[in-house]
């Protein structure tokens, strides 16, 4: 029941050859940089990993088509 209310956009997107997704978003993060510089942390790194991690607790984004077979996925491996 759960994939069928998912069907409609999973044909559309079955059909291309490589259905990548790319999401744009603007994000305000007060004290972003500062507190990276204090840590010693790589800023792009930091807020890369934090948004692929938060990723996966979007059950939507979860899932993912398998030699024909529609799977759920536990992690991520950015593209950037």
């Amino acid at each position: 029941k759960e994939f069928e209310l998912r069907r409609e956009p999973f044909e559309f997107f079955s059909r291309f050859d490589k259905p990548l997704l790319n999401i744009c978003f603007r994000l305000q993060v007060p004290n972003f940089l500062p507190y990276c510089q204090q840590k010693g942390l790589p800023p792009f790194h930091y807020f890369l990993y934090h948004v692929t991690k938060s990723l996966t607790e979007i059950d939507n984004f979860c899932y993912r088509l398998l030699q024909g077979e529609v799977i759920r996925i536990d992690s991520y491996t950015p593209s950037y």
